[in-house]
């Protein structure tokens, strides 16, 4: 039983009671054996929890013994001070993780959780972790989700400023939903205040697509980078990548030839000898 309003009085039949404080009480006289408890309590990004537990009879001793768990720890990819899962963008490249996790098939709709479970209605199971570029960092998380040199963060289109080319917003000036204030129609609003690129209209947005101004050439040769094999992607063979999904086996990422993203024909004028 929970005494809801703290007047002394503890009410039967409450499923479900969130608070700072839970004051609470068997419904038995009898007590309960160990783990047959079918109540729990859980908490978010608590620093600590206190227990203080009363023994109502002058003549009995009593006690109460609790499991505690630790679960799904809070990972902070970009070190903005907010912890994955209540950021917004989680490798602060610009791009909203809700837009990574669904890339060509993102949809925006209202927020509805009938079911109260923390999971958007038409989003569940859950979105999962796609990987657009197959290795094997989540888009969420990954600095280069096509892994064609370019950083997610260029080919955006926020126009935010990533002075030492490391693939993430400077500044880090996030508000609580740990998304940049700067990017937003209102600090923690979470609505951007532009528009994800897609140069080409193909609903690829750039930041997925190969070659983003349809012109039949690759970003990372129009970028001023290296591809070997001519298949789109940086470098020679399968690529091998960071923990940030940032290739490290081919030089790239430094600040790319705007020919990239310049849907026009290429004149050579004189050819090669």
């Amino acid at each position: 039983m929970i005494d809801t309003n703290y007047d002394g009085f503890f009410e039967s039949g409450i499923t479900q009671f969130s608070s700072f404080e839970i004051r609470f009480r068997l419904n038995n006289i009898d007590s309960l054996a160990a783990g047959e408890g079918s109540f729990k309590f859980y908490a978010s990004l608590v620093d600590a929890v206190t227990y203080t537990h009363t023994n109502l009879s002058s003549n009995q001793n009593n006690k109460a013994t609790f499991k505690f768990a630790a679960t799904c720890l809070p990972k902070d990819t970009d070190g903005d001070g907010v912890a994955d899962g209540f950021d917004y963008d989680s490798d602060n490249d610009g791009i909203p993780d809700i837009v990574e996790a669904m890339g060509q098939n993102f949809t925006a709709v209202a927020f509805a959780d009938i079911n109260q479970n923390g999971l958007e209605d038409t989003k569940e199971p859950g979105l999962g972790t796609l990987d657009s570029d197959g290795d094997g960092v989540p888009d969420y998380i990954d600095l280069d989700s096509d892994n064609d040199g370019v950083y997610d963060l260029v080919e955006s289109g926020s126009n935010a400023t990533d002075a030492d080319h490391n693939g993430r917003i400077d500044g880090n000036v996030v508000g609580s939903n740990g998304y940049q204030d700067a990017l937003e129609t209102a600090a923690d609003s979470g609505i951007i205040n532009f528009v994800i690129s897609d140069i080409d209209g193909d609903n690829a947005k750039n930041y997925l697509d190969l070659d983003s101004d349809n012109d039949a050439c690759f970003d990372v040769t129009e970028a001023g980078f290296i591809d070997a094999d001519a298949n789109g992607v940086l470098g020679l063979g399968t690529p091998t990548v960071n923990a940030s999904g940032v290739v490290t086996s081919a030089a790239g990422y430094a600040a790319p030839h705007s020919d990239y993203s310049t849907p026009a024909p290429i004149n050579v004028v004189t050819p090669p000898q």
